[in-house]
């Protein structure tokens, strides 16, 4: 599919294989979820389905073991964007992350703590890979896309949903700096929200509950406001010169506050060795 992510808000920042990484996961849920048997040759090697052979889950039994691999084999697919696997950033930087101005490079640099140290800086996904992977499925099982079979079993182009998945999931790999016990409290966090949206009469890979509005309260940030994260109050560039901001949700935006950055002093460790 050559013109596959051409219409992304963030293609021109997509690796070809990032965009494989993408079209391969939404196939391989496809080819799960509907019980592909096929032993074409070809379709076995592409798509890794020593998985697909037989007893393969439906859309009624979706608590399987398979669907525990393939939720796995997914995440592995969607961890795997942005440089070093590290999304793509906003220039959100949370105000409890120590930063020190790079003059050189027109930037900030994290002040490097060891990582059992809690105020330690990581890179958090606002939506989280695991959360990613829930949602992309249940979009499939709502019927939000889905590609041609062909002849053989082979999958073709996108019947339908092709917009809605080149807008919107390239968009769940944007992300935020932390510090390591924020990024810890925030997982938690999402699943509070996600036990708090059941639905009896929706049954999702994670249970009955309301896949839409748990992503909703995803992107109004109700997981950061829980645990009152607030951001520099400017767009902060870490290391680099490019961030995504303009694509971030307004109440991730909203969370942005006075700024203070700690300069860096040279001196600090040599006059504290004699204090």
């Amino acid at each position: 599919m050559p013109n596959f992510l051409k219409d992304s808000p963030l293609s021109r920042n997509l690796t070809e294989k990032e965009i494989d990484n993408l079209l391969l996961a939404l196939q391989h849920i496809q080819m799960t979820i509907e019980g592909y048997t096929s032993t074409d040759r070809d379709i076995i090697e592409r798509y890794n389905s020593k998985y697909y052979k037989n007893n393969i889950p439906t859309k009624t039994n979706m608590n399987s073991t398979k669907i525990d691999i393939l939720r796995a084999e997914i995440g592995a697919k969607l961890g795997n964007f942005g440089k070093k696997r590290q999304g793509f950033p906003t220039g959100l930087v949370s105000k409890k992350v120590e930063l020190v101005e790079n003059l050189s490079k027109q930037c900030f640099d994290i002040v490097k703590k060891p990582k059992s140290d809690l105020s330690r800086a990581e890179v958090e996904h606002i939506f989280p890979i695991k959360f990613q992977v829930l949602m992309i499925i249940q979009d499939y099982l709502d019927g939000r896309w889905k590609f041609e079979v062909l002849e053989g079993g082979k999958l073709g182009d996108f019947e339908n949903g092709q917009r809605y998945v080149e807008i919107n999931y390239p968009i769940f790999h944007l992300t935020t700096i932390t510090t390591r016990e924020e990024n810890m409290n925030l997982v938690p966090e999402i699943n509070r929200i996600i036990e708090h949206w059941k639905a009896s009469d929706k049954v999702t890979p994670v249970g009955q509950h309301d896949m839409e509005s748990v992503r909703k309260a995803i992107e109004n940030a109700e997981h950061y406001k829980r645990n009152n994260i607030v951001f520099y109050k400017d767009v902060t560039l870490v290391g680099i010169h490019q961030h995504h901001f303009q694509l971030v949700s307004s109440s991730y935006k909203e969370l942005m506050g006075k700024r203070i950055i700690k300069k860096s002093n040279p001196l600090k460790k040599f006059l504290d060795k004699w204090e």
